[in-house]
């Protein structure tokens, strides 16, 4: 009895490390279809990929209706051509980024000006070398990819930037080189129909008060503040309590003011459309908090009210 205990035992560590190692697509598929039915080929295309690329996620909001259902694969990955990237052993054929280059443009001689990961053939700074569940392979999607390394306090401190808000530094801005200075696109002087979809899709605030519906809401200033107290912009609202909300990031903490004493005064997140996206909290200073989960959640509810009225 005991005997027949041990190779069970034995029997199932093997499996066990089989399972475990065959960890080339297509070899683990064969190995689980051995000894399973109904296995299916591109549930374990998926599951192996999330394994291996989701471990630098995007930390902003997102909702789960924003989760794509499927990823995005590298196409010698998703055709289970291993061979093109790795020996028999499991090791790299070259190391990068001379594997990438056996397929990908050398971008170090493209330009006059090389993004730093490129110049140093960091590629995997930015790209999954697998899967992803951003396009292109990317790590992070839009500006989580670049203030990662770059420093917020620079990058919106410039004045090219006090209205980007959430927009993609790509739309300005070449990822791997450029021959003019900054990495700047050539030609960006005419990009007016980009700049346009940007503000476009800006944020408004509206103040609203529920203790008299008579009270004049027009021309009230709104003063924006960073986390630190720091001044960043002021404005006047209109006749209905709208204001433009400017020079606000995401990832960063503001405060909003109202200078003028309001009996249970709200300030609601809205688009140019008047919809709601978000209502402020206030904090114990009589601030209005407007801190980057409020901005991600807005923008993402910004981003459902234009789909739904496309």
């Amino acid at each position: 009895m005991k005997f027949g205990r041990d190779k069970i035992f034995y029997a199932t560590a093997v499996l066990t490390v089989i399972l475990y190692y065959s960890c080339a697509v297509e070899s683990h598929q064969k190995t689980l279809s051995i000894f399973f039915d109904g296995v299916n080929e591109s549930t374990q295309v998926n599951n192996i990929a999330r394994k291996d690329s989701l471990k630098n996620g995007n930390t902003r909001y997102t909702s789960d209706a924003d989760k794509k259902s499927s990823l995005f694969f590298h196409k010698p990955f998703a055709e289970r051509k291993c061979e093109l990237c790795h020996t028999e052993d499991r090791h790299l054929v070259k190391q990068t980024p001379e594997l990438c280059y056996l397929c990908h443009t050398d971008f170090k001689n493209s330009y006059k000006n090389i993004h730093g990961p490129v110049a140093s053939g960091e590629c995997l700074n930015c790209h999954n070398q697998h899967s992803s569940q951003y396009t292109k392979l990317l790590n992070r999607a839009g500006q989580q990819l670049c203030i990662y390394c770059h420093s917020t306090n620079q990058i919106y401190k410039n004045k090219s930037h006090i209205d980007i808000e959430d927009a993609d530094c790509t739309l300005c801005h070449n990822p791997h080189g450029s021959n003019g200075k900054y990495l700047v696109k050539e030609g960006i002087q005419n990009m007016k129909k980009e700049f346009v979809e940007i503000s476009s899709k800006h944020l408004f605030g509206q103040i609203t008060t529920e203790a008299d519906s008579s009270i004049n809401l027009g021309g009230i200033e709104i003063t924006i503040t960073d986390n630190a107290g720091g001044y960043i912009y002021s404005c006047i609202t209109d006749a209905y309590g709208k204001f433009a909300i400017r020079n606000v990031h995401p990832d960063l903490n503001y405060f909003f003011v109202i200078n003028k004493k309001l009996n249970k005064a709200k300030i609601n997140i809205i688009s140019s459309r008047n919809e709601l996206l978000q209502t402020l909290d206030k904090s114990d200073k009589n601030k209005y908090v407007f801190d980057k989960n409020t901005y991600a959640r807005a923008h993402w509810a910004l981003l459902k009210t234009e789909n739904k009225n496309d």
